[in-house]
């Protein structure tokens, strides 16, 4: 009868705990890029959809179904139900408070780029990009890697 575990029995043990953690590390790493850039098209899509169906005609200086593309304006654009969100990317030179500008849509859901240098938003995070392009007839928001 054995008292005691081998010594090659416990260096498998331990090559197996220490191949288990650093899986669990890095699986449980978060992917600030990806969550900013889901966080952004979810609030373009949420400003379309508040433009949809709705009658502005009348109503000067409105601002339903616009949003201001930049680090203030997403971070402070919450309802009172809604949690803060703290955004961590920079836009593609770098700059701490990007400021895309001010996106509209119409009635329709048809996005109004005439306040917007372009239709593609470049985000950035520790050296790496994402685009999040918005279709410019649908306003469909497609964030590519």
């Amino acid at each position: 009868m054995r008292a005691a575990f081998s010594l090659l029995e416990l260096i498998f043990v331990v090559v197996l705990i220490g191949t288990l953690t650093g899986l669990g590390v890095s699986a449980l790493r978060q992917d600030y890029l990806l969550h900013d850039s889901h966080y952004i098209a979810s609030k373009i899509m949420q400003a379309q959809y508040e433009a949809i169906g709705y009658d502005s005609r009348g109503l000067i200086g409105q601002s339903v179904g616009c949003l201001v593309l930049s680090k203030e304006g997403l971070e402070g654009n919450v309802s009172k139900n809604e949690e803060r969100y703290a955004l961590h990317v920079t836009d593609k030179d770098d700059k701490k408070d990007f400021n895309f500008g001010r996106l509209c849509f119409d009635h329709r859901g048809v996005p109004d780029f005439s306040n917007m240098a372009q239709n593609v938003l470049t985000l950035k995070y520790q050296g790496i990009e994402r685009n999040i392009t918005i279709a410019p007839m649908t306003g469909y928001v497609i964030i590519n890697p």
